[in-house]
């Protein structure tokens, strides 16, 4: 009897050993935030930030003169998710509800999880207006990340 627990036990302790070999680690630093800086007229500041306010991917990119609005600038640079008549994300941004556009991701910052949602910053103050109807100004910094409510 006790020979027959121990083997149980010796093959069950071999079969995890295994099991947890052979499972791959890949650390991928999740993006909790993002902020556009107006550097000038035609020139912004895009930065990605991961957990603890570590800077992922920071990049100067130039933007048409044409583009007026918050979401227009993001737009310019990023895939822009807002919520769609039906509640879905959608990548157009064409529906916008009675308080304008809801924003459910930019890029790789989505907030499709429950009780998530992206709040937006204006110089680090909560902003009063909507991305689709602040205007862009140079020196001005909008920040992104994803809030609990």
């Amino acid at each position: 009897m006790k020979r027959k627990a121990l083997g149980i036990m010796l093959f069950l302790a071999i079969l995890t050993g295994f099991f947890g070999c052979n499972q791959r680690t890949t650390e991928t630093l999740a993006i909790q935030a993002i902020e556009v800086t107006v550097i000038d007229e035609d020139t912004a500041r895009f930065v990605s930030y991961g957990p603890d306010e570590h800077i992922i991917a920071s990049v100067d990119d130039d933007y048409s003169q044409n583009i007026t609005t918050v979401l227009g600038l993001l737009q310019s640079h990023y895939t822009v998710y807002c919520q769609g008549s039906d509640g879905n994300p959608d990548d157009t941004c064409s529906f916008s509800g009675t308080y304008g556009f809801y924003v459910m991701g930019i890029g790789e910052l989505t907030a499709f999880g429950a009780r998530q949602y992206i709040g937006f910053y204006v110089d680090g103050v909560y902003a009063m207006s909507g991305i689709g109807d602040t205007d862009i100004e140079v020196g001005k910094t909008y920040r992104f990340l994803i809030e609990t409510f």
